[in-house]
């Protein structure tokens, strides 16, 4: 039996999702890499543009993870899916900066003022 998975990936504000066998995905995301033009000057790395989302208030409110991809997207941060959460948690959750709700798969981030100084709740 082949093996298939599921990749998804943003393609300026559109979700696409690709099903195939790892190869057929994988060539399918190279091809789409490659013919993307390349990105602007003034872009953001990852770090920078998560600071500037929570100095300017972003994070007053409850955000989802698909939330905070499409900000970063639109402010034309560059950085890869999968480095997403782990600079989110070293540099905002575990200092307690950010906070989160929810169940897996489903947290809410937010601004710890905003939890009444409680910490992580769930």
């Amino acid at each position: 039996m082949s093996q298939e998975i599921t990749a998804k990936i943003m393609l300026k504000n559109t979700l696409v999702e690709l099903q195939g066998s790892p190869q057929a995905v994988s060539a399918a995301i190279k091809e789409i890499e490659a013919s993307s033009p390349t990105p602007p000057q003034g872009r953001r790395s990852l770090k920078p543009a998560l600071k500037a989302l929570f100095d300017d208030g972003f994070f007053s409110s409850p955000r989802t993870l698909a939330e905070i991809k499409q900000v970063l997207f639109e402010k034309q941060a560059v950085y890869s899916p999968t480095s997403l959460f782990p600079v989110m948690y070293k540099e905002f959750l575990k200092p307690g900066v950010l906070v989160h709700e929810g169940q897996r798969g489903s947290f809410r981030y937010y601004a710890k003022s905003q939890a009444g100084g409680e910490g992580v709740r769930k």
